[in-house]
């Protein structure tokens, strides 16, 4: 078979590098979507975990300060019932403000926005109710609390029922919904990965295999023309 010419040998040289970049660009914008959305995602769950915490730190002062014999105890638990509340309706605002996470996340878990927003869940409000009964509890004087004050038993409820519960069901369905979202774009980047593969595999047949060919019919070329010549200089 006769070796294929040089121009021929170029123009699949740079199909190849075309196909090769196109592949690579592609690869590399999936990977960049996962990557955003998976920063995007992860602030929602950052949040709700520190939702979490602070809840669970609200229930634990309310309950310590119905429970203080000092003055000074009911100071401290006070001031941190008072910081405690304060971080989670910032992180509620955080979250439920327009453009937030939440909205971030919806796409991807259409249940948020009735889990926080519809009846009967309704997270947004559980939550700054939450926080609205641990100021009025902050905000008693010194002796009208009591150990079985109906409040705090509120707060405890609440916390274990309707905070953690809610915010773990969130984190839990956004989680789910992410997954089962990821899955076609990993496929995705695995068949664009075997197209490499392929295309590196049919660039070694049809592009560097007859580049060899040719290099090694030029230089058979090039020997016969040398012993041409020197058996013509013999004859002179």
């Amino acid at each position: 078979m006769r070796p294929a010419s040089t121009q021929a040998l170029t123009f699949r040289y740079v199909v190849v590098l075309l196909l090769i970049a196109l592949l690579s660009l592609i690869g590399y914008l999936t990977l960049s979507h996962v990557i955003s959305r998976g920063r995007q995602l992860m602030r929602f769950v950052r949040i709700s975990d520190e939702q979490q915490m602070c809840a669970q730190r609200v229930a634990y002062f309310s309950l310590r300060l119905s429970q203080a014999g000092s003055p000074s105890e009911h100071d401290v638990c006070r001031t941190r019932l008072k910081e405690e509340t304060g971080q989670l309706l910032e992180d509620e605002d955080a979250q439920v403000r327009k453009g937030g996470p939440l909205d971030q996340a919806a796409p991807i878990a259409p249940e948020l926005l009735p889990l926080y927003f519809g009846e009967p869940s309704h997270l947004d409000k559980e939550v700054r109710d939450y926080v609205a009964l641990a100021r009025k509890v902050a905000a008693a004087p010194d002796g009208e609390l009591v150990f079985d004050d109906p409040d705090v038993a509120t707060i405890q409820e609440k916390n274990y029922n309707e905070l953690l519960e809610g915010l773990n069901k969130a984190v839990q369905m956004l989680r789910t919904d992410w997954e089962n979202e990821r899955h076609p774009v990993v496929y995705a980047q695995l068949a664009i990965f075997l197209t490499t593969l392929a295309t590196l595999a049919g660039a070694g047949f049809f592009v560097f295999r007859p580049m060899v060919n040719l290099i090694v019919a030029e230089n058979q070329q090039l020997m016969a023309s040398e012993r041409r010549l020197m058996a013509v200089f013999d004859t002179v």
